[in-house]
């Protein structure tokens, strides 16, 4: 009796609008054939394959949901006003670190067509620092780091970064 049951709804089952937009696509050459080929299934296929009630259903919640969305969107549009928003101006930033440089560190850092100039003198022996600060004093440089003792060159950097 119960395998009985289950044939009698099996056969009663609806099939799907899905099932049925397959069913037409398999047996009309000229219709997307839906994942056959690389083709999905096109909006009109959808369409078709819907019931009266689903129908109906998909055009109230179109009506109710989607069309007020549209509107608002509008009437926002048409009175909110719009302002482009400013260019965005960005700041470019050198670190030049450096160890007894002084010969050598104006012409760095004259060379450079940055905003922003960050000078670290790594525990220079000669005269660097004396130079370094005389770039700050011109408006070279916008910020002098020295260091008392020699660390390295990464070390020196990561000051500068800090």
């Amino acid at each position: 009796m119960g395998a009985g049951c289950w044939r009698s709804r099996a056969s009663k089952r609806k099939e799907s609008s899905h099932e049925k937009v397959l069913v037409q696509a398999r047996g009309d050459p000229y219709r997307a054939h839906p994942f056959v080929r690389g083709r999905m299934i096109q909006p009109y296929d959808l369409l078709t394959a819907l019931d009266l009630d689903s129908l109906m259903l998909f055009f109230w919640f179109t009506l109710l949901f989607d069309l007020p969305r549209y509107i608002l969107s509008a009437i926002a549009m048409a009175f909110v006003p719009w302002h482009s928003p400013p260019p965005k101006r960005y700041r470019t930033s050198a670190i030049v670190a450096g160890h007894n440089e002084a010969k050598t560190v104006r012409q760095c850092v004259c060379s450079l067509e940055v905003d922003e100039i960050i000078v670290v003198d790594d525990g220079s022996t000669d005269d660097m620092w004396l130079e370094v600060w005389r770039l700050k004093e011109e408006g070279i440089i916008t910020h002098a780091i020295r260091l008392q003792a020699r660390q390295s060159k990464p070390a020196a950097i990561n000051t500068g970064l800090a």
